[in-house]
């Protein structure tokens, strides 16, 4: 029933249930308090408590019982100790309580209430139906009568459903299942997803320290529970993802999110770049349990992620698998008091690979809440494959034998009942596999799981039993060559001759090339089983030849060696290597050995003689290694010791022989002067024995080679076109009769032998080419061929004349033969033949462009021609037929191939007294298609259109008769620098038809054919007057000469030339000067005086027409030679008293 007081406190029923039998008054006398406490209300008490108001308290716990039973207590603390456990403001109310309770003696605040039993019995909705037994004690300790209350404790708090997805994986059986069994699998991944799940307070973890961020719970983390087999460097790297900054955690054991420090070990992160470079933790775990956390280094940080697990050694990573019987879907679904959890499927089959949506169903016996979670059922397990090595015997009757899968193997799965399987070669086993064949292959089930396979198959054979064919005939092939195989040679069991290999020897010319037999004749030969690469290798040849060992001795720690120290390896003789040692007493290990590398697999075998020079201390090894390591150690003695090793070796193993010295001298030795010394000697090495070896010795017998083989035809000429005109130039028929229509060739090249073909008849076989158009014949077994040639001409029976003409040519190549035939007869002859197709042109072979527009006659035309002035046309004037890249010219009254043409010409236009033009109208008809005529007109130009001939102006300055190559011009125009140059001098033109040709001459300064230019000026050679330029100015410029005939064709000439200055200055002087000495004497009385005369003091104005003067003076005879050398002043004395005759030198810039 429900509570029948207020509602500010359900709880507070249970605290006043002990007050429920007091009656409502007590009069007994307090002095002799007698009388036991009243209950205003027995039996009437029943409560409902729900755990939403209680955290502590759950149905089924004994959280009532422990505060109730045995905890006496006053109204007054009971009240107290409810109202501690209630919310605020949902107290009990005391005066009220205090009116439920009634004492002769106690206030009811004292009385003490006592619950004698409390019996929980839990529904079956889940609530907890508490029922409740006691009595109201006051001071005197009277005991009221006892009563019964009831106390429902229901859970209304629902609990929380977390579903986790999982991937489980089929076992062996195809059978799968979400329920813990208490272990979990090898992992080499996990992986998660952030955003979706818990959050914690992360904090900040390295390999050495862990911090409390106490911040928030707002970073999203997957726990991975796992644990390591063996002690092992383990490795988890995180794939490279561009959505988060990925943090790693690591712990030893659990891992509670309240307390992220807690066991933690490790942390790292990836310095704050977005997974650059890959988040990855590397560290060393001893075996036992420990928990991965992927985290965010930011807050709210989302993302799907894969963590790669590995480690150094092989330590295996294991998932935890949780509490047996735990469903792995459960993602931590929790209550405030108890939950228990199931899902609708928990067991999966092959059927179920996949994803499946299961529900989990969360209760606490009371409230239920569902979930839905997705299980991918994985079959990662590979087939199983069980193969069977095979034995298969070959024979005669037996060449082959095919095996089946059934035959090989037996594959299984857990899901898959058809495995795929795949072999790396077909089951058909051959000749070509005798041996062991190591097949190789996979088995794949339905879900991509793959499993290697591999097995041997040995490939035997029944010994053949064989005999030599004694003769037969080869017939040679083309070459004058035949294989023999030993097909052909071996009778008997030959069923598999051709998985073996046979050495054959024929006895011919060249027996060095083995099986062939080389021209025509009567050869023997011989066969034997061929080698095989088995024979043994005895001593040190071959691979294991001297060249082939490294042999050295050291001091370990590289000191050289030097007497009286031996360290030596040599090979003594051709069958020994001796290895001798003595070591200093350094105590530095001395080392002498000989080194060689294994080619193949095979046995070595060897004898040994140590002497143990120095017993108990230097060792003799003989041991072999692969790459580096040590594979067998086969001697290794300090001992004397002689004997046979005998041992497996395989390519790549490396044969080490040696002595290895301590370093002191063997003084406990009877001769401590005598070195330690290892003899090897008998060595050999025997590869394993060829599975392909017969049992099979060397026969003979004999071949008949024959050239059976006609001329082989290596090429034949594709057939030619030609065109009607051709016929005479390529048919053979018309050939004198004592022309030979016969040549030779080379049989080995081909080539046509020289002086064989005919001149006339050779010339016939161009066939529109530049040499015989002839075929290929070659032959192997003589030396020359000859070829005869026929051709057979056939013209069109309707119209001979209109249609092609074909010509078929046949050449008949025939041996000369050298070889003769077993049965006397001869080779045939061989043909080839191609056609020469000779056609006709049409009309439609002529075009606009098949003639020339304009054509020009370069003559002097008649001042008033007439027709019978035209000239007549010339060959390439004519209209022409282009015919697959041939052109023919036609002409008037020449038909070509029934193609003809006239031509007529129009009026005369005179143009000049020289020149004339007309129309020709040339006409072109088929007589074989009369119907098509074509017209061609032409502009023929008859006339003068050469420039005349000119001859330019020359010099010959030096007068030696051969002509200067430049033209020089000096000044000679007065005071100016400049030129007049006369133009017609030396010049001529003439004109092969004008009388009358003019010329100009212009003159570009400084040969600038872009200046303005000096002239034009008229020349005319022949007037006998003087063409004069005007002044041309000093500098290198081009004359040039135009001429012109009476029909304006005209032409020019170029001449460099050069205007100098060529004219020396003037010099004018002062006559009369008088000049005065100066006054002076030395001692003794001697006259001292001068005068200093320059040349500008008897200068009058001296000057040059084309630059500045440089003056100089100097004493002169009568003659005004200059007795002195010129200078720049002249010294007069006393001497030259009177008159003194002066010269002046004037020079210009040209000297």
């Amino acid at each position: 029933m429900k509570n029948l007081l207020p509602n500010w406190g359900r709880l507070a029923l249970l605290c006043l249930l002990c007050f429920s039998g007091l009656t409502a008054f007590a009069q007994d006398p307090c002095d002799m308090d007698t009388e036991a406490p009243t209950l205003l209300a027995p039996n009437m008490l029943n409560l409902e408590i729900l755990t939403s108001n209680i955290a502590e308290a759950c149905p089924g716990s004994t959280f009532i019982q422990d505060n109730i039973l045995g905890q006496d207590r006053t109204v007054t603390e009971i009240i107290e100790f409810c109202n501690g456990l209630l919310v605020e403001g949902a107290g009990l109310d005391e005066n009220f309580i205090m009116s439920l309770f009634d004492d002769n003696c106690t206030a009811d605040g004292d009385l003490i209430v006592r619950v004698n039993t409390a019996d929980s019995e839990i529904q079956a909705d889940g609530s907890d139906l508490i029922t409740l037994t006691g009595v109201i004690v006051d001071e005197a300790g009277n005991e009221s009568v006892e009563d019964i209350a009831t106390v429902l404790l229901v859970d209304d708090i629902a609990p929380e459903a977390v579903c986790a997805d999982v991937t489980v994986e089929l076992d062996e059986n195809g059978m799968a299942s979400i329920i813990s069994s208490g272990g979990g699998g090898a992992v080499t991944q996990f992986t998660g997803t952030f955003g979706t799940g818990p959050q914690f307070d992360r904090p900040i973890g390295s390999s050495t320290t862990c911090t409390l961020a106490n911040s928030a719970e707002d970073h999203f983390y997957v726990a991975f529970p796992f644990s390591v087999d063996a002690d092992d460097m383990y490795t988890f790297e995180m794939q490279e993802s561009g959505n988060f900054d990925g943090y790693f955690l690591m712990y030893e054991g659990d891992f509670d999110p309240a307390q992220p420090c807690l066991n933690h070990i490790n942390g790292d992160d990836d310095d704050g770049e977005l997974n650059e470079p890959l988040l990855m933790l590397q560290l060393e775990l001893a075996q036992g349990d420990y928990t991965l956390v992927a985290t965010t280094f930011f807050s709210d940080q989302a993302g799907e992620f894969v963590i790669d697990v590995s480690s150094e050694n092989g330590g295996v990573v294991s998932e935890a698998g949780g509490e047996a019987g735990a469903l792995l879907i459960d993602g931590g679904s929790t209550d405030n008091c108890t939950v228990e959890v199931s899902a609708d499927v928990t067991d999966f089959t092959c059927d179920d690979i996949g994803d499946n949506t299961v529900t989990l169903t969360a209760t606490d016996g009371t409230n239920t809440v569902t979930c839905e979670a997705t299980v991918t059922v994985e079959d990662n397990i590979a087939p199983v494959v069980v193969a069977n090595d095979q034995l298969v015997v070959l024979n005669d009757g037996t060449t082959s034998v095919t095996l089946t899968e059934g035959d090989v193997l037996v594959a299984t799965d857990n899901c898959d009942a058809d495995v795929v399987v795949e072999f790396d070669r077909d089951l058909i086993f051959t000749g070509d596999d005798i041996g062991t064949v190591t097949v190789t292959g996979t088995a794949t089930d339905a879900a991509g799981n793959v499993v290697d396979f591999e097995f041997d198959v040995v490939v035997t054979f029944d010994q053949p039993n064989l005999a030599c064919i004694s003769e037969l005939n080869l017939t040679l092939n083309d070459e004058c060559q035949g294989l023999l195989i030993p097909q052909m040679l071996l009778t008997g069991n030959t069923g598999l001759l051709s998985s073996f290999v046979f050495d054959i020897t024929v006895n011919d010319n060249d027996p060095s090339n083995g099986p062939i037999v080389d021209g025509c004749g009567r050869f023997q030969y011989s066969i034997s089983p061929a080698s095989l690469g088995d024979e043994p290798t005895i001593g040190f040849t071959g691979d294991f030849a001297p060249e082939n060992w490294t042999l050295e001795a050291f001091f370990t720690d590289g000191f050289p060696i030097a007497p009286p120290t031996i360290g030596s390896v040599e090979f003594s003789d051709p069958e020994t290597i001796t290895l001798q040692t003595l070591a200093d007493d350094s105590g530095v290990l001395l080392v002498a050995r000989a080194v060689v590398q294994i080619p193949e697999t095979g046995t070595v075998t060897l004898d040994y003689d140590y002497n143990g020079q120095d017993e108990g201390f230097d060792d003799a090894i003989v041991l072999y290694t692969f790459e580096g390591a040590i594979e067998e150690v086969l001697l290794d003695t300090d001992m004397p010791e002689a004997g046979t090793l005998s041992f497996e070796v395989g390519p790549g193993n490396t044969l080490i022989i040696g002595i290895v010295d301590d370093g002191f001298t063997p003084i406990f030795s009877d001769d401590p002067t005598a070195p330690s010394v290892l003899e090897i000697t008998n060595f050999s090495f025997a590869p394993p024995i060829s599975p392909l070896t017969l049992d099979f010795e060397t026969c003979w017998g004999w071949v008949n080679a024959e050239d059976k083989t006609p001329p082989a035809v290596v090429s034949t000429p594709d057939d030619v076109e030609l065109l009607c005109v051709d016929i005479d130039g390529n048919n053979l028929t018309t050939l004198d009769a004592s022309v030979s229509k016969c040549y030779r060739v080379n049989s080995s090249t081909g080539a046509t032998i020289p002086g064989t073909m005919a001149t006339a008849f050779r010339n016939r076989l161009f066939a529109g080419g530049g040499s015989p158009l002839v075929p290929t014949f070659t032959d192997g077994c003589t030396q020359e061929i000859e070829v005869c040639v026929n051709d057979v001409l056939v013209y069109d029976e309707e119209d001979p004349s209109c249609n092609d003409v074909v010509l078929t040519r046949t050449f008949t190549a025939t041996e000369i033969a050298v070889c003769p035939s077993a049965a006397g007869e001869e080779n045939p002859s061989v043909t080839a033949s191609y056609t020469i197709t000779f056609s006709r042109p049409t009309l439609d072979d002529l075009s606009d462009d098949n003639i020339e527009a304009v054509v020009n006659y370069e003559q002097c035309g008649t001042a008033n021609p007439t027709r019978a002035d035209y000239p007549a046309p010339r060959v390439q004037d004519f209209p022409f037929l282009e015919v697959a890249g041939r052109v023919f010219n036609l002409s008037a009254g020449d038909a070509v191939c029934n193609i003809g043409v006239t031509y007529a010409d129009g009026e005369p236009v005179v143009t000049c007294p020289f020149t004339y033009k007309f129309v020709r109208t040339y006409t072109v008809i088929d007589w074989c298609n009369p119907s098509d005529v074509r017209t061609f007109t032409q502009v023929v130009k008859v006339g003068d259109t050469t420039a005349p001939t000119f001859s330019g102006p020359t010099q010959d300055r030096d007068f030696d008769g051969v002509v200067d190559g430049d033209l020089i011009f000096t000044t000679n125009a007065g005071n100016v620098c400049a030129a007049y140059i006369r133009l017609d001098a030396g010049i001529s033109a003439t004109d092969n038809c004008s009388d009358d040709v003019t010329i100009t001459a212009t003159i570009y300064p400084g040969a600038d054919l872009s200046a303005t230019p000096i002239g034009a000026f008229d020349v005319d050679p022949t007037d006998n007057n003087a063409e004069i330029t005007s002044a041309i100015p000093v500098g290198c410029h081009l004359l040039r000469y135009t001429y012109t005939d009476e029909c304006g064709n005209t032409d020019f000439s170029d001449y460099p030339f050069c205007v100098e200055d060529g004219t020396a200055p003037v010099a004018i002087c002062e006559d009369g000067l008088n000049i005065s000495i100066s006054s002076g004497s030395a001692a003794g009385g001697a006259s001292t005086g001068i005068a200093i005369l320059t040349p500008s003091m008897i200068d009058a104005g001296s000057y040059d027409d084309c630059s500045g003067v440089t003056l100089e003076i100097a004493r002169v005879d009568a003659d005004n030679i200059a007795t002195e050398v010129y200078d720049q002043e002249l010294v007069l004395t006393c001497a030259d008293l009177g008159t003194v005759r002066v010269g002046l030198k004037v020079t210009d810039a040209e000297g």
